[in-house]
């Protein structure tokens, strides 16, 4: 029986399909035609569209055939085995089962259409004892009726067992490829456990290898997206010693030496809370910055609040004013910070009707000359040395 297509019990993905179906052509080199059939039955629940439908049921009805005919070659048709169950019973002098009495030797096949109808295995359903023995009987009514067998109210009543409502449709294909194909979902969950590492590495987050493990198998299962994991990865990010490692590290720093550089304090639990939401994905760096730009900067330099508003710093804004204290007071201008007071006069200047006021530059350089700082320059001399020059000359003196 091919398994049908169903977009409500399906998960397209071209790449499982691939893999799926180029793993049903290597296990049917092989001779493993059993489990041939079995990955390309599996591939049915990947496809994107009833062309790939077909091209798995293909794949299955071939490998299917080549399977039986290994059964039979190797005598375990059904017809045989019932010609050796009679002659058995015949020579032990024992009566003869009639098929009423007992339909096991049916139950094997009416289980395999069922399977097929469902894509799972059986070693799957008998994990679950409450699946299992729901299968069973629903096995039981296909054998007694197989025309009128209805798989619509097979899907219904499967989608009411509590093991299809606990599991969604993609959980349940990757548990039944888990249990057909052990050692081919280890090496995946492997090489997903690597590139989890990878992401946690990058993120900052500090975890343990079964850690990661669960989450590779929790995304497999879950479907999750890049963005769900994220969020998960965030859950794990920690500082160590004060310090994120990552992109989270990235921006700590970030925040510190913007906090810096603009001559305000934010505490590190602020810090720790920025880095989180950001990493969350619940805001961006950008975001954070313009909201502290508004809330420390707008308000501390009124007359500069339309430029920071639009998104400057104070530091950018204050730059033409620290070159003229570097170059006045002689210093080296990384040694001017905001935190400076002949800096902080010159940023928030006061007009005489008591509203705030951008300085002009040539003022500003007025206000530099009155610092004390000023009297030892090298700038101070060269002024005071052509004042008393042009003294002298007013006096008559060369």
């Amino acid at each position: 029986m091919a398994r049908e297509y169903n977009p409500e019990n399906h998960s397209p993905d071209p790449a499982e399909f691939s893999r799926l179906i180029e793993t049903s052509r290597r296990l049917a080199e092989v001779g493993n035609f059993e489990k041939a059939t079995d990955a390309a039955n599996n591939a049915v629940f990947y496809a994107s569209d009833l062309n790939e439908v077909d091209q798995a049921n293909g794949e299955a009805r071939l490998h299917s055939k080549k399977w039986a005919e290994q059964r039979n070659a190797r005598g375990e048709s059904r017809r045989e085995k019932t010609a050796v169950q009679a002659k058995e019973s015949q020579s032990s002098n024992k009566p003869k089962r009639k098929k009423d009495d007992d339909d096991s030797l049916t139950m094997p096949e009416g289980r395999q259409e069922l399977m097929n109808v469902w894509g799972v295995s059986y070693a799957l359903i008998k994990q679950d004892p409450e699946l299992y023995q729901w299968f069973e009987g629903k096995t039981r009514e296909y054998i007694k009726n197989p025309e009128g067998f209805s798989k619509d109210a097979f899907f219904l009543e499967l989608n009411q067992q509590p093991f299809a409502q606990k599991y969604s449709a993609a959980a349940i294909a990757d548990m039944d490829f888990e249990t057909r194909f052990p050692d081919v979902w280890a090496q995946q969950i492997d090489a997903e456990v690597e590139g989890l590492r990878d992401q946690a590495i990058q993120f900052g987050a500090q975890m343990t290898d079964q850690e990661l493990r669960d989450l590779a198998v929790r995304k497999r299962r879950m479907g999750l997206s890049d963005a769900q994991v994220g969020n998960i990865l965030t859950e794990y990010t920690t500082a160590v010693d004060g310090v994120y490692s990552g992109t989270a590290g990235q921006i700590q720093t970030g925040l510190r030496e913007w906090s810096r550089r603009n001559g305000i304090d934010i505490s590190e639990n602020m810090i720790d809370q920025y880095v989180r939401q950001i990493q969350a994905g619940d805001t961006t760096e950008d975001d954070v910055l313009m909201d502290l730009r508004r809330t420390y900067l707008a308000g501390a330099y009124p007359a500069w609040s339309d430029r920071i508003e639009a998104g400057q710093d104070i530091y950018d804004i204050a730059q033409p004013y620290r070159r003229r204290v570097a170059n006045l007071l002689e210093v080296d201008e990384s040694q001017v910070t905001l935190n400076d007071q002949l800096l902080q006069r010159g940023l928030q200047n006061v007009g005489s009707d008591g509203k705030p006021r951008v300085m002009p530059l040539y003022e500003f350089e007025q206000e530099i000359r009155k610092d004390p700082r000023w009297e030892f320059t090298d700038n101070a001399y060269d002024v005071y040395s052509r004042v008393g020059e042009n003294l002298l000359r007013t006096f008559g003196f060369r």
